[in-house]
């Protein structure tokens, strides 16, 4: 039975960069290996009633208890590590995403020295190549999201 995953769901979750920015440190993601439902479970209920209130903590709870309840059924979705952000912006630059040889230099330098990728954002100064690096990055995390899949054993599912 092929199921209906959210691509932009499933990437928002697995595209994040946990390793350098993790704003919802308190939470877990799941992939309901069934239904292709995607939900949030606690890790934390005290940080989840402090940062999101009681009403989402319930919430929470309920998907908690359903995840421990039936392990089997889920799949946590691990956030994409800082290292594969940067193999990303390392493709991207690498590739021929313009024509143009000095854009493509330009972009290169920007980046390589201090590798930074928000540096790089900054700094820049080439809307073409920042639009151009976004979409490149969406294709990357979406073809990183399907080997993640298929390597966890969900391989019969479509994106929605």
């Amino acid at each position: 039975m092929t199921i209906s995953i959210d691509c932009g769901l499933f990437i928002m979750n697995f595209g994040g960069d946990d390793d350098y920015n993790n704003e919802f440190y308190y939470l877990r993601n799941f992939l309901n290996r069934k239904t292709g439902e995607i939900i949030s479970t606690i890790i934390d209920p005290d940080d989840v009633e402090m940062n999101m209130g009681e009403f989402a903590a319930k919430e929470l709870l309920i998907n908690t208890k359903i995840v421990n309840d039936n392990p089997s059924n889920f799949l946590e979705i691990q956030a994409t590590s800082h290292a594969d952000h940067h193999k990303v912006m390392q493709d991207f630059l690498a590739s021929k995403w313009t024509e143009d040889i000095s854009k493509r230099e330009h972009a290169s330098s920007v980046y390589y020295g201090p590798n930074s990728i928000g540096r790089w954002l900054k700094n820049v100064a080439d809307q073409s190549a920042i639009d151009a690096y976004f979409l490149f990055k969406e294709d990357a995390i979406k073809r990183l999201s399907e080997v993640f899949l298929l390597e966890n054993g969900v391989s019969d599912f479509k994106w929605a």
